[in-house]
């Protein structure tokens, strides 16, 4: 759990820091995790939501993530786990934005899947999503927790 916490705190920093090279203001941000995925083909997983509002040029964007990765940072074959994020609006529950299935690569220990919408006005948004992983025979999907909520337009 060590790894899985110093390794989150990676990922977001990492986020934010290519969210402001690229002269955006980060707003807010909000990470929702997922319990143990365990026992398939052997690999034990990690599944989480995040999702940042940002700024750019003027306008609003939600930066909705999905993510699934091994627990130990091991690689799994390609193909064996997957991720599709979803970015929604929380007041009217209304899809913003989804990006369809992303399968790790050869060498990879998971896959990042982002689904970032241009928001207008004042907007709270949320990040879900779903993950599959391979058994050695089939797939297994799972949704994931939500993100907390966060404001567009701190």
């Amino acid at each position: 759990m060590q790894k899985f916490k110093k390794l989150l705190a990676m990922v977001i920093a990492g986020v934010m820091t290519v969210a402001l090279a690229t002269t955006a203001s980060a707003n807010s941000q909000a990470t929702g995790i997922k319990g143990d995925i365990n026992g398939y083909a052997g690999y034990n997983y990690y599944a989480w939501n995040a999702i940042q509002g940002l700024k750019i040029d003027g306008k609003y964007y939600a930066d909705g993530w999905t993510v699934i990765q091994t627990q130990n940072l091991g690689n799994v074959p390609s193909g064996y786990c997957a991720g599709l994020a979803r970015t929604y609006n929380y007041d009217t529950g209304a899809l913003l934005k989804e990006r369809g299935w992303t399968y790790n690569t050869t060498g990879t220990n998971g896959v990042s899947i982002a689904s970032s919408a241009e928001v207008k006005d004042k907007t709270t948004c949320y990040s879900s999503g779903l993950v599959r992983v391979f058994d050695g025979s089939n797939y297994t999907d799972f949704s994931t927790y939500n993100s907390p909520n966060i404001n567009t337009y701190v």
